[in-house]
């Protein structure tokens, strides 16, 4: 396919705030979805990448339909099927998806609401 990135096995490594950061792109079934491996279950439930993130802002765009996380790696999804998104789209959107990994701002959606759950030891009476 003339023109669109093989985004099997790219790879940018980049520094984070305390780590170094290593990121690499799948394919996914979908295909209006990559995946970017990048091993931060600590975003599991904060799946609303960080205000003003160029990430917010192709969401907000059009770009990007929708962003989820799953075990640590982030899904992104395209309105229409990657192959067609063009190499500068999907270029555009790893720069973006690197850049909102390495922010601390991410949130979890305005609609949820957190919830813990405590258990009490079992009473000795």
């Amino acid at each position: 396919m003339t023109g669109v990135i093989d985004t099997t096995r790219k790879t940018a490594v980049t520094h984070a705030v305390d780590a170094a950061l290593t990121v690499h792109v799948e394919r996914t079934s979908s295909p209006e979805a990559l995946r970017w491996v990048c091993h931060r279950p600590d975003l599991d439930e904060t799946p609303v990448p960080p205000r003003g993130s160029t990430l917010e802002q192709m969401i907000d765009r059009g770009i990007v339909s929708a962003v989820a996380l799953r075990s640590g790696d982030l899904i992104v999804r395209f309105p229409q099927p990657v192959d067609s998104a063009g190499a500068d789209t999907v270029a555009g959107v790893h720069r973006a998806v690197v850049d909102a990994l390495r922010d601390r701002g991410w949130s979890t959606p305005a609609d949820s609401t957190a919830v813990f759950i405590r258990t009490r030891a079992a009473s000795s009476r």
